[in-house]
């Protein structure tokens, strides 16, 4: 994944994301990739391990996911938001053996059996990515994905100065697909202040956010909060929906 390196480099001073407060510049976020695979390397060896990631927020998660993806190990990302119940059985159904969080891992048991996909992952010497479904369908699954092969789409994306608000989170592929296309344009990520209308607003009227990526029910739900009078939209210039209908009024 060199080619990642090389291109955070370049991007260097550009802001890469503003999140609570902090502005994280492309050399920090490197900077960060570096610091998590410090803490994960003694721990590892040959055999791809599960790592859970909780994490607060998602510039580190998303840091995290490639100082993993660099030791070709594979990672469990987590919502903050997902209660704890939720959380150990969705590490118990991925068998990780290790918590990773902003300034911490630690192992911990498992009883799950190897996984004959993630041995086709390790004969590849790629890395992994494992993401739950939503469970509207039942009980939420957990799907292994070839974190190299994922990564890679992004090598054509091309450099732009687009600044956009991010909803999803980093346990989401929809939140990954967008945080990616962001990072390897060189390009600045936001994360609202929360997954509000309003904070939303605010943050795009802040930061001048050029794209929204919502969905329909969150784009009416801004419309319901009257976001459009409060706060100025006006930097905007694509809003991307998807994973439901969009109605004709809205």
């Amino acid at each position: 994944m060199s080619w990642i390196d090389r291109q955070f480099s370049e991007f260097g001073a550009t802001v890469a994301c503003c999140e609570r407060g902090r502005t994280w510049t492309y050399d920090d976020l490197a900077r960060e990739v570096d610091r998590f695979e410090a803490m994960l390397s003694p721990e590892m060896d040959s055999a791809p391990a599960v790592i859970a990631l909780r994490m607060a927020g998602s510039l580190e998660a998303l840091a995290a996911i490639f100082a993993i993806g660099r030791l070709q190990q594979i990672a469990l990302p987590l919502s903050p938001e997902m209660p704890e119940p939720e959380q150990l059985e969705a590490q118990r159904i991925a068998g990780a053996t290790y918590i990773l969080s902003e300034h911490e891992l630690r192992a911990q048991p498992c009883e799950a059996e190897a996984s004959r996909l993630v041995d086709q992952l390790a004969e590849r010497g790629h890395a992994g990515l494992i993401l739950f479904s939503s469970g509207t369908s039942g009980e939420p699954k957990g799907m292994l994905h070839d974190l190299d092969a994922f990564l890679d789409r992004y090598r054509v994306v091309r450099p732009r100065s687009d600044v956009t608000v991010q909803l999803l989170l980093a346990d989401h592929v929809g939140g990954l697909d967008s945080a990616f296309r962001t990072f390897f344009a060189g390009s600045t990520l936001v994360l609202p202040e929360s997954r509000t209308a309003l904070a939303v607003g605010e943050a795009i009227e802040r930061y001048q956010a050029t794209i929204l990526p919502a969905s329909p029910t969150f784009l009416n739900l801004m419309l319901l909060a009257n976001v459009p009078e409060k706060y100025d939209c006006s930097s905007l210039e694509v809003i991307a929906y998807g994973a439901e209908p969009m109605p004709e009024g809205l």
